[in-house]
């Protein structure tokens, strides 16, 4: 259900993110899902890795939103709820929020 939650944002024209603490893009690729990003922003890259809230915030600057309409969608609370509460925006976290993306889907629709 990944690509389905992809495309339904990509179809609305919202800009979709990857947000590792880590070099992600080979494995985007690898899973056929590079496409459907905006951007890719490691951590260990930019000197801030999660619960550090300074990638989150220097993400909403790059794309011009608001933090406030920031959502990230992430499986630890720990270290990607406490990033996303640091910085003042939404956060799912798998799992908890939603069990699998087909039902991350119904949840962003509704």
């Amino acid at each position: 259900g990944v690509k389905e939650v992809l495309s339904s944002i990509r179809i609305k024209g919202l800009p979709q993110v990857v947000f590792s603490d880590y070099e992600a893009e080979s494995k985007l690729k690898a899973l056929g899902l590079a496409e459907y990003f905006d951007g890719v922003y490691a951590g260990e890259r930019l000197g801030f890795v999660k619960p550090h809230p300074a990638l989150l915030e220097r993400i909403a600057a790059d794309f011009s939103v608001r933090i406030e309409s920031v959502l990230h969608i992430g499986d630890r609370v720990e270290r990607d709820e406490a990033a996303a509460r640091a910085a003042g925006c939404r956060c799912l976290i798998l799992r908890r929020d939603f069990r699998n993306f087909n039902s991350l889907l119904q949840t962003l629709q509704s």
